[in-house]
């Protein structure tokens, strides 16, 4: 019963492990992509930021979508 009782708990750790992990994760991706919208914000290139142009809008949609998932 003891083995069985240190299998539980080394488990419950590892989820928890886990989800500390997803969360950095998460956090980190939504970091970038706060200073990449930044940096396409202040960039400016032919008069007008980047962010107008449509290829950085059409990568930031993908990032966004997967990051929200």
């Amino acid at each position: 019963m003891r083995c069985r009782l240190l299998t539980l708990r080394r488990r419950a750790a590892v989820d928890g492990g886990r989800v500390n992990i997803a969360a950095c994760s998460v956090g980190g991706g939504q970091a970038v992509l706060d200073a990449a919208r930044s940096y396409a914000a202040q960039r400016t290139q032919f008069g007008q930021p980047i962010a107008a142009f449509q290829v950085p809008a059409r990568g930031r949609l993908p990032a966004q979508g997967s990051l929200q998932a």
